[in-house]
C-alpha cells in the first residue's frame, strides 16, 4: 500500500461536501477531512462516519474521486480503522469516568458546605 491515496466526498449536515483522503506520509497511514473541525484537529464527525461505515452522507454522484468500498477496504487493509476505533472507545470510557468524577466532587463541595454549616 506505498501507493496509497484513496479520496471519497461526504455531505456533511449543513449540505457542504468535504473531501476524505486516506494516504500514506512517513510510513504512516493517515485519514484526513477538509472540513474545519478537522482542520483544528478534532475528529471530525465525517471521518468518524467513515470508519464506522456510516454512508448516510455519501452520493457517489458527488465528484467520485474514489469508490466507498475501496476506502472500506484500505481501512481494513492498513489496521486505521482498528487503531482508531480502540482509541474511540478509550475515550468514550474516560468521559464516561470523568463524568462520575465531576459527580463526586459536587457531592463532596455539598458535604464540605453542609459541615461550614455545622451539619455532617
Amino acid at each position: 500500500m506505498s501507493n496509497l491515496d484513496i479520496r471519497v466526498q461526504i455531505a456533511g449536515s449543513s449540505g457542504n461536501v468535504y473531501e476524505i483522503k486516506l494516504f500514506q506520509w512517513g510510513g504512516k497511514t493517515k485519514l484526513r477531512c477538509d472540513c474545519q473541525a478537522s482542520k483544528s484537529g478534532y475528529f471530525c464527525k465525517h471521518r468518524r462516519a467513515i470508519l464506522h461505515k456510516d454512508q448516510s452522507g455519501y452520493d457517489s454522484r458527488l465528484g467520485v474521486l474514489g469508490s466507498w468500498d475501496e476506502m472500506q477496504e484500505a481501512l481494513d487493509a492498513t489496521g486505521l480503522r482498528k487503531r482508531v476505533l480502540a482509541h474511540e472507545a478509550r475515550r468514550v470510557e474516560l468521559e464516561s469516568d470523568m463524568d462520575s468524577i465531576k459527580d463526586e466532587i459536587k457531592a463532596a463541595k455539598a458535604r464540605v458546605a453542609a459541615a461550614c454549616e455545622g451539619g455532617d
